[in-house]
């Protein structure tokens, strides 16, 4: 289900439509239709629960979301199977009682909604067609009261939020299978084949990249440390703590070099 809200390249629409799946684009005209509103051009991104929403004119009971950056490791894709016959109004992971320095508490307490706001993640995530239409509702009700200026509030908050306010069922399932989570950030990026070379059991990675992917991402992280990024340095640290010892290796040596061709350019 793409974005479509923001600029997309010709070839890229052209492969959206030649999907073999059914593809139910997120567009200007459903989000008038929906009198949903945009976050900017990020509205895919801070709104990921607009999808559920999009959604709501095919016959379903229950839906996933799976975001592209999960990675099934081991038969981990069975997890979805055996929790098809749990009637929970919301599975997902991490889901917990939001504090006041919370990146995304503020966008959504500062509405007056009378809702205690809370988290979840949520590139993985099942909601029931009931669960979906309140937080439609509350979604409306955030486009009426938000002012020009206020942060739209993003999907872990709505979706949390609103389920907890409603009553509704939930199910944390980095609670009832820790292990398969245990590789799991917002932040955090991991080389999936460093994990899948040394784990046996199920595993859902969160944000996985191949190694080609990974190793372009340390790269530009140690751009940013060469101009002094504490961050940089901060998130490399992390994702090399699930990396293999040829991978720790590879990135020192990327690191010396790049100290190397500096200190010879000043």
């Amino acid at each position: 289900m793409p974005d479509m809200t923001r600029a997309y390249k010709p070839e890229e629409v052209a492969r959206f439509e030649d999907a073999e799946i059914d593809c139910l684009p997120l567009t200007e005209d459903f989000l008038s239709a929906a009198r949903l509103e945009k976050a900017g051009d990020r509205t895919g991104w801070v709104c990921g629960d607009y999808v559920f929403a999009r959604a709501l004119d095919q016959p379903w009971d229950y839906a996933w979301v799976v975001e592209p950056d999960l990675h099934f490791l081991n038969g981990a894709e069975k997890v979805i199977s055996r929790l098809n016959g749990q009637d929970h109004d919301l599975i997902g992971t991490f889901i917990w009682p939001a504090n006041l320095k919370w990146r995304w508490h503020d966008p959504l307490a500062s509405l007056g909604l009378g809702m205690d706001v809370h988290a979840m993640s949520f590139p993985f995530v099942r909601m029931s067609r009931r669960l979906a239409e309140e937080v439609l509702s509350v979604r409306r009700r955030i486009a009426d009261v938000r002012a020009e200026g206020q942060e739209v509030p993003n999907d872990e908050s709505v979706v949390s939020s609103v389920a907890h306010a409603s009553g509704c069922s939930i199910l944390d399932l980095s609670k009832l299978m820790p292990d398969v989570f245990q590789y799991w950030s917002a932040v955090t990026r991991h080389n999936v084949a460093d994990i899948a070379a040394r784990e046996n059991g199920e595993r859902i990675v969160h944000s996985g990249r191949t190694p080609d992917e990974f190793h372009r991402y340390i790269s530009a992280q140690l751009g940013d440390v060469m101009k002094g990024s504490g961050p940089a340095r901060d998130r490399i640290m992390r994702s090399l703590e699930s990396s293999s010892r040829d991978t720790v290796a590879q990135v020192l040596h990327e690191a010396l070099s790049a100290v190397v061709e500096t200190s010879q350019t000043t």
